[in-house]
Order: C-alpha cells, then structure tokens, then sequence
C-alpha cells in the first residue's frame, strides 16, 4: 500500500469517535471496574471487526495496516474509555514480539487470531530455582530431528488458566554463557504433556498465578520464535 492509499489521519480519527463512544464503556477514575476475560474477548472482537485492533500492524496479519500516528490517534480516543485490559500482554507485549521475531508462518497463523482475542499468549519466563534471574534457566529444549523436546517447569505465570500460548524461554546451548543459550517458543498450553497447577495464596482465593510442568513435550520446528540461541533478545523485544 502506497502513503497516498493510506486513510488520512484526520479521517482514521472521524471514524473512530463514534465507535468508541458507541461501543467502550466510559471509564470512572474512581471507580475501577474489573473486565473479566470474557468480556475482553467480546469487546476486543468488536473491535477487531471494526478494523481498529492492531492499527499499525501488517493487513496481511490481520492488522489495520496504518502507521503509529493512527495508533496515537485511538490512544487519544479511548483515553476515558475501558479498553479490553486482560489482553495487554497477548496483544500489546507477545503479539509485537511475534511480529518482529517470529516466522511468517507464526505471523500469520497466530497474529490475527492474537489481535482479536481468539488465542491468549502468556510469558513463561520464571523457575522455580532462579528467583529474580530470568537467564537462569534450567528447563531444557532439546533438538530431535524435526522436532524440539522441552522439559522442566515455570512458575508465577500469569492467567495460565485462560490462555491458548505461552511464550516459554529454554536452554538450547549448555555449553554457551547463561544469557546466550536460550532460544523462545511457542507452546500450547492444551499440550497432555504439558501441566498447569494454580497457585493458592495464604487467602485461599482465587489463583492470580500457575505453575507449569512440561514433561517431554513435542514441538515442530517451527514453534521456533526467533533464531536458535537467540531467547534472551527475543525476550526482551521493544514494545512500540
């Protein structure tokens, strides 16, 4: 798409007004209103449907394909609105790091589904034996012909309960300094090798974060999120 094809700004802006007032609830500063992720999946398809949900990602992925000032524009419009909070990390952290690192197979089977809520990603970085030292990790991947083998655990993972995909951070190289023999992949969390137990705090209400077990757990290849060896950059993409 040529800059002269592109809706103007001033355009993007008429068009969104309207929806947003008709379709986002107002938000009230003093009083905080919880949006299960139900609810954000219904407000973050509508949204999608609009043609506003990823506004400077790719059409091809499924995004607006218009530049970061239409996105400072529905940033300016939702500011007093409630926008579909649950699903800031899947969209706005995983989904930016699957467009910048992922293959065009990753991107365009997950990104438009990422950017209307069908599929939830989380961050499965922490262990249980590395504390706040997210390049101290022990869960191993292992390559198997065409297929990569992980195994070991993560923990603190947020929303495990109601996600699709975890970005999970394992050892390739152990021979490699701790920083420069990680690599990042795609796991599915409906995997039978794959288990998520919650985390029950001393209040005995509901779980905030989950633990996981993978036990020898199948990947293809292609679950690859970067270059092999390449998970301590890929995990600490910029979020525009």
């Amino acid at each position: 798409m040529s800059p002269d094809d592109i809706e103007s700004v001033e355009g993007f802006r008429a068009r969104a007004r309207p929806f947003v007032r008709e379709h986002l609830p107002s938000r009230h500063p003093d009083e905080p209103r919880f949006m299960s992720m139900a609810e954000a999946k219904t407000l973050q398809a509508s949204i999608f449907d609009a043609g506003f949900a990823g506004i400077a990602v790719p059409a091809i992925y499924g995004g607006a394909g218009l530049t970061l000032q239409h996105q400072k524009v529905w940033a300016e419009e939702v500011e007093e609105h409630e926008v579909p909070d649950p699903l800031f990390v899947s969209i706005g952290m995983l989904g930016i790091t699957l467009l910048d690192e992922g293959s065009e197979l990753l991107k365009r089977r997950h990104i438009p589904k990422i950017l209307r809520g069908e599929e939830v990603w989380i961050q499965l970085l922490s262990e249980p034996s590395g504390g706040s030292d997210m390049a101290a990790v022990m869960t191993r991947a292992t390559c198997d012909g065409e297929t990569w083998v992980l195994k070991g655990s993560k923990i603190w993972s947020t929303g495990a309960d109601e996600a699709d995909y975890g970005m999970c951070l394992a050892r390739t190289d152990w021979d490699a300094p701790k920083h420069k023999g990680l690599s990042m992949f795609a796991v599915p969390l409906n995997d039978p090798n794959l288990t998520i137990e919650p985390i029950i705090g001393i209040d005995g209400g509901q779980p905030h974060f989950f633990q996981e077990w993978l036990d020898d757990l199948v990947l293809p290849a292609e679950n690859l999120i970067g270059a092999e060896n390449s998970g301590w950059s890929v995990a600490h993409t910029p979020v525009s």
